[in-house]
């Protein structure tokens, strides 16, 4: 007699791994749910494991017919089968009992992968809004679905599909080279701030110029001023919109200006009008809206409906190493129609910073699936 034990994402994914290995005459014996550990042990998805036995002699027919090949004393084996057979009745009436008397289930012969629900179980995980996982649906079709024999197949072939949602950020679409970073309280716009213009400045060689109106914030300016100092570029603090104007006018010889401005919450829109009078004096730019990848859907749709009247033209998301879904980019992709600039994943500068290209945005986003 064989027995084995087999750890599956649900109940067919076991019983296919159980026909393929023991053969359609195997029974299953015990199952129980488990969870794998993650990172720390959290995080991980529920999975089941299944104990099945089979006759030994049965489950070396099913999947390579070696019995065929075989030529073995008629008596013997017939001996060994009975005592097969009985062991493996004891040990299922002591499962039977221990139950409460559920007879054990046997193997289905005919058990396929579901491609369909386990698409389903990935867009689940991603914690989509309706309408962009309906979105998502609509783009395959069932051919597509059906020759998908796997959940890494499934994986792949929704990054490719994902790639085709997001916006490149191109010189079209990139039309000034002062960039204002806008957004809520604790997003991390500085920190963001910082790991641009370093980059720019150490890997690109550009001219960098840091100006910041968020003289509200305890230690702000001093915080940017130090990162400043670290990398070499020039950084002034601004309190009117008139300073803001004529800082930008005194550094329009470097090749990009980065303005910082202090968190503002979306629900006040007094604050969200007072930043705008500063962005309206420096008009043309770009601004880009930063926004925390941990914040609720609900309020991240808010988030950009009430920042719309600010005109910003780009994305920025931030503390990705922070969550294990990142769905909420698509979330908000969709809801704004605009190009995702990029995506941070830690605090070091000027490292965890990774730019929006659309198929390394579907990566990242799909890596995060278990």
């Amino acid at each position: 007699m064989k027995i084995k034990k087999y750890l599956a994402y649900d109940m067919k994914e076991a019983c296919q791994l159980i026909r393929q290995d023991l053969g359609p005459d195997a029974v299953i014996i015990n199952t129980r749910q488990v969870r794998q550990k993650g990172i720390l042990g959290f995080m991980r998805a529920r999975m089941v494991e299944v104990t099945a036995a089979v006759d030994e002699v049965a489950a070396q027919e099913a999947p390579v017919q070696k019995a065929k090949e075989m030529e073995l004393d008629n008596d013997k084996v017939g001996r060994e089968m009975q005592e097969m057979k009985e062991l493996l009745q004891q040990i299922i009436a002591r499962e039977h009992k221990a139950t409460g008397g559920k007879a054990p289930m046997k193997v289905s012969k005919y058990v396929e992968f579901d491609s369909a629900a386990e698409f389903r179980r990935i867009l689940d995980e991603l914690d989509l809004l309706p309408e962009v996982e309906k979105k998502i649906q609509e783009a395959f079709s069932k051919h597509e679905l059906d020759q998908c024999k796997s959940r890494n197949h499934i994986k792949d072939k929704l990054t490719e599909k994902l790639a085709d949602f997001f916006i490149p950020v191109t010189n079209a679409n990139q039309k000034s080279n002062i960039l204002a970073f806008i957004g809520p309280t604790g997003v991390g716009k500085t920190t963001t701030i910082a790991k641009l213009a370093a980059n720019f400045a150490l890997y690109h060689g550009l001219k960098i110029a840091l100006i910041t109106i968020d003289t509200y914030r305890i230690g702000a300016v001093a915080q940017l001023k130090t990162y400043g100092d670290i990398i070499g570029v020039t950084v002034e603090a601004v309190m009117t919109p008139h300073e803001l104007r004529e800082a930008v006018k005194n550094h329009k010889h470097c090749d990009l200006i980065l303005v910082d401005t202090a968190g503002r919450s979306s629900k006040n829109s007094e604050q969200i009008a007072e930043l705008k009078t500063f962005l309206d004096a420096i008009r043309p730019l770009e601004i880009y809206l930063v926004l925390d990848v941990n914040t609720k859907n609900k309020d991240l749709i808010s988030i950009v409906e009430k920042y719309s009247v600010l005109k910003y033209s780009k994305l920025v998301f931030t503390k990705a190493d922070e969550t294990y879904s990142l769905g909420s980019i698509l979330n908000v992709v969709d809801a704004t129609e605009l190009p995702v600039a990029y995506v941070t994943n830690g605090q070091n500068v000027p490292d965890d910073i990774i730019p929006g290209e659309p198929a390394g945005l579907a990566k990242l986003i799909i890596e995060e699936v278990e």
